[in-house]
Parts: C-alpha cells; sequence; structure tokens
C-alpha cells in the first residue's frame, strides 16, 4: 500500500484569488504537537 494522506486542508487565500491545498499526515502533526507539548510539561 502506499502512503495514504491523512486529511487536507483548503485554504483560501482571497487577497490572491488563489486555492491552496495542503496534505497533511496525522502521525506527523500528532509528532509534531507531541514535540511542543513535551517541552511544555508542568
Amino acid at each position: 500500500m502506499g502512503k495514504e494522506k491523512s486529511g487536507k486542508i483548503l485554504e483560501v487565500n482571497l487577497k490572491n484569488n488563489s486555492f491552496k491545498e495542503i496534505f497533511y499526515d496525522k502521525d506527523l502533526v500528532k509528532t509534531f504537537l507531541g514535540a511542543i507539548m513535551g517541552s511544555k510539561k508542568l
């Protein structure tokens, strides 16, 4: 199986009348957020 994109964000830029499609992997996001939360341990 190939890599699947778990989520998709549609970013609308009204100023430039352009549309950006940003694909991301949930695991990558979790890792990123985990690193942020880990650095802010209370």
